[in-house]
């Protein structure tokens, strides 16, 4: 698959799944917006070529901030063709607990 002049938006950049996806459609040529909560988290990005992968700080449960990511998306890359919706919470607890 080949993702060359495809903008993609990921949410839960900073977790693991959400890292990984976002190699693999850099892999396949895609233009990334990495989108996680914490702006701290979002830091790993930011040795990356701007021109290919950029990060935004959103939290998914406000359709203001969702509407501002996407708007993000397509000024940043030019238009928006894959969303990843990987943001979720979750407790850090042994599963049996």
């Amino acid at each position: 698959m080949e993702l060359i002049n495809k903008t993609a938006i990921v949410t839960g950049a900073a977790g693991g799944i959400g890292q990984a996806i976002i190699a693999k459609l850099r892999e396949q040529g895609a233009k990334v917006l990495a989108v996680d909560i914490s702006e701290q988290s979002l830091q790993m990005y930011t040795s990356f070529d701007s021109k290919q992968l950029g990060t935004f700080v959103a939290d998914v449960t406000d359709y203001q901030q969702v509407e501002a990511m996407v708007k993000c998306a397509v000024e940043q890359f030019g238009s928006l063709d894959i969303m990843v919706n990987n943001a979720g919470i979750g407790a850090p607890k042994p599963l049996l607990d």
